[in-house]
């Protein structure tokens, strides 16, 4: 803004094509860089939290108490199902009682069953009370003692004992494994006997129901006169013929009905006598009118030979002549005089027809009717058949189910005789198990690993923990994306004896690489504005310690070092510091300007570097933002914009104040300071929110306080560092370790 243009306009970022361009081209990288940076950030916790997991788990795994597993494998043989006791149509009654003597087997029901309690305990009672205290310190099973699986895809059981003496471990697995076999056979031959005694009762059973069913069967075939099923098929079969009959005898009666109407309609159309002969001769009035044509013809040509043929005589004739022609032409030439009458001989013929077709209606109608009267005599008949087979079929169906389920328990019966005489358990041991050599827990190199493992992630997830909950920027490079605001220059840290001293160009602070970092920022705000000259410019920052002052205050001597008269300019109104940081009074200043008390020339102060002057804050009013706001604030600041090349004014903190809302409608441009490892992400979202919502002229980001060792960073700074030590040792130095570097490679 220049001072002549008070109203406020917006500035356009602008972010340049080469910095975009690395951006793309490193992103894979700063990805990678980024992680390797929380790493470094938090090395002291990670170490940390690594050595006290690694301790508490050593620590845990050398205190165990040493446990041996001892192994026996059985071999089952699976069932599947009940065989012959699912059978179709037959008595779910009988099938079911016999699955519940002997239940279908598979290998994770005799998993579940080595694994009950009961089994586990009787087995674990065979042992004497000495061992039970020696293996377990306890006269009672514990659970983690145990382990019952099934190999994948096989019949195999493992049964699997942990505990603390290697030979009680191996004899009670198998224990466990004599266990299930003795009481396996003991249930096998429990319930072969029990299956017989029921086979046998429902045998006994089962013969009284089948003679009761036969005798069902010959009692309803002579009751109801219906003995089988081909009984029905024949009837059927003699009704359809009769139904065919039917329908033959009709369609000829009707062909014949048709026939005798169509002759007696054909014999009434005719008459009864004809003409035999007839004498023709010619018709007296067509010769008298011919004769006439043929007079009016001549009397025609006689008078043509006296007038024209368009004469009036002429045409009187020709008119006549036409019309007798006509009449000519209507009179037939010959006539009948004489015709002989005699009887009609086709329609004799006719009659005869007719005659014949009544004859062999009336036998057709005979036909028909003696058919009709034999079908609708055996519909009530046949129409009795479906009931009659229906409980015929359902009798010898129970019969049938009846003699095949006898069959199937005669059968079952043989079978659980001989079944009884040669019981054996259902499994088989494979192999028995032995006392182990070595301990099977705790396992000192795998727990090692798995407490490094632990140990790894435990700290890895607790720096990402301290990096999710630390709100602070740590990297540079997020700005971009978090402000959308160009970077002007990254200020290295500067280490200082004195916590209070600021680090100022030409103060003791002479580091190449701090003197042109504000080079930079000079430059890249020449730059960021090439069609207008930037005359104000307001610093800020998110909150306090982030470094705006100091940062103002260097801006304001680089830009003297250029030539430029530069006045630094104290509007924070709150705690203002640039008295301070130049070691100035602060009895008057801008307050007092803008008050009327001094004018601009004598508030002004002299400061130790060139071409560089400062306005300090002056005494602090009560109410600083409506005093910024206020048109005598405007005018001593457009003023100075006059007087000065450049006015830099050290602005408060955005976060929470309504000062720099006001303060950048009548600057031309802005910078916002963000100190690393101090900013934090809230505040600087605060700040951006209210600097887009005033509309603020941003000129870029200034990030401060950036270590000289950073990624990316360290080689720009060390470039300075390395130059810059020859202008205090004649090059000397410089030459050295240029010698040495080239020796290097």
């Amino acid at each position: 803004m220049s001072p002549t243009n008070p109203n406020h306009q917006e500035t356009p970022t602008k972010t340049t094509g080469i910095s975009a361009s690395i951006r793309q081209t490193v992103s894979p990288e700063l990805v990678l860089q980024e992680y390797l940076e929380i790493l470094s950030r938090r090395k002291w916790s990670i170490a940390a939290v690594f050595l006290l997991v690694l301790a508490i788990g050593t620590l845990f795994t050398l205190t165990r108490r040493r446990q041996y597993e001892a192994s026996t494998k059985l071999v089952v043989m699976t069932r599947q199902g009940a065989e012959g006791l699912a059978m179709e149509g037959a008595q779910s009654g009988i099938a079911d009682e016999l699955g519940l003597l002997k239940n279908p087997r598979n290998v994770q029901t005799q998993v579940e069953v080595v694994n009950s309690p009961d089994l586990l305990n009787a087995a674990f009672d065979q042992l004497t009370p000495e061992e039970k205290t020696k293996a377990y310190r306890s006269n009672v099973l514990p659970l983690w003692a145990t382990a019952i699986e099934n190999k994948p895809e096989t019949d195999v059981i493992q049964i699997t004992v942990t505990s603390f003496d290697p030979v009680i471990s191996a004899k009670l697995a198998n224990l466990i494994a004599k266990t299930y076999l003795d009481r396996d056979l003991a249930n096998n031959v429990s319930a072969t006997q029990k299956a017989e005694t029921f086979v046998q009762v429902s045998l006994h059973n089962m013969e009284d129901e089948l003679s009761q069913a036969e005798t069902d069967v010959q009692n309803y075939k002579k009751q109801s006169g219906y003995n089988s099923v081909d009984q029905t098929l024949l009837a059927e079969q003699r009704l359809f013929t009769l139904r065919q009959s039917v329908d033959d005898a009709q369609t000829l009666l009707s062909g014949s009905e048709n026939r005798a109407a169509e002759l007696g309609s054909q014999a009434k159309a005719l008459h009864p006598m004809i003409q035999a002969s007839s004498t023709v001769e010619q018709n007296p009035v067509y010769a008298l009118v011919a004769a006439r044509v043929s007079d009016l013809e001549g009397q025609r040509v006689d008078k043509l030979q006296e007038f024209g043929a368009n004469s009036r005589d002429v045409k009187k004739l020709d008119d006549s002549i036409a019309e007798e022609k006509d009449r000519l032409a209507k009179t037939a030439e010959n006539i009948i005089s004489q015709t002989v009458q005699g009887e009609n001989p086709i329609r004799d013929q006719i009659l005869t027809s007719y005659a014949e077709e009544l004859a062999n209606k009336t036998a057709l109608q005979t036909q028909y009717d003696v058919s009709q009267k034999l079908y609708e005599n055996m519909l009530p008949e046949i129409s009795e058949y479906p009931a009659k087979e229906k409980g015929l079929e359902a009798l010898q169906q129970k019969e049938d189910a009846l003699i095949e389920t006898y069959t199937m328990l005669s059968e079952r019966l043989y079978s659980l005789r001989i079944n009884e005489n040669s019981n054996l358990p259902n499994g088989i041991v494979a192999s028995e198990a032995h006392a182990p050599i070595m301990a099977s827990y705790p396992k000192v190199v795998l727990s090692t690993l798995m407490v490094l493992i632990l140990a790894i992630v435990a700290s890895v997830i607790a720096a990402a923990l301290l990096e999710r909950f630390d709100s602070r920027i740590h990297d540079p490079m997020r700005l971009d994306q978090l402000t959308g605001l160009t970077t002007m220059t990254a200020v290295p840290e500067i280490d200082v004896t004195n916590t209070a001293e600021r680090p100022l160009i030409g103060a003791g602070h002479d580091s190449q690489a701090f003197l042109e970092s504000y080079r930079i920022l000079r430059n890249n705000i020449a730059f960021s504005s090439p069609d207008r000259e930037c005359r104000t410019i307001a610093v800020t920052s998110a909150g306090q310690g982030e470094g705006k002052s100091t940062t103002a205050i260097n801006l304001a001597i680089s830009m003297g070092m250029d030539g430029k008269k530069a006045l630094i300019a104290d509007v924070d109104l709150r705690r203002p510091s640039v008295h301070t940081a130049l070691g100035l009074p602060r009895d008057f200043g801008f307050t007092s300007v803008v008050t009327g008390k001094k004018t601009l020339e004598e508030a002004v102060q002299k400061t130790a570097f060139e071409n560089v002057d400062c306005l300090a804050a002056g005494p602090l009013p009560p109410n600083p933002t409506e005093f910024l706001n206020s048109m005598q604030s405007r005018e001593v600041l457009f003023r100075a914009a006059e007087v000065y090349d450049v006015v830099i004014m050290d602005c408060p903190p955005t976060t929470g104040l309504s000062d720099v809302q006001v303060i950048s409608t009548f600057v031309d441009g802005m910078l916002l300071v963000v100190g690393l490892e101090i900013t934090r992400f809230p505040q600087l979202r605060s700040t951006m929110q209210t600097l887009w919502q005033a509309n603020a002229p941003m000129l870029g980001v200034v990030i401060n306080r950036i270590a000289p060792n950073r990624p990316g960073y360290g080689y720009y700074y060390s470039y300075y560092t390395y130059y810059g030590s020859d202008e205090a040792t004649g090059g000397k130095s410089a030459a050295r370790r240029r010698k040495k570097k080239k020796g290097a490679y």
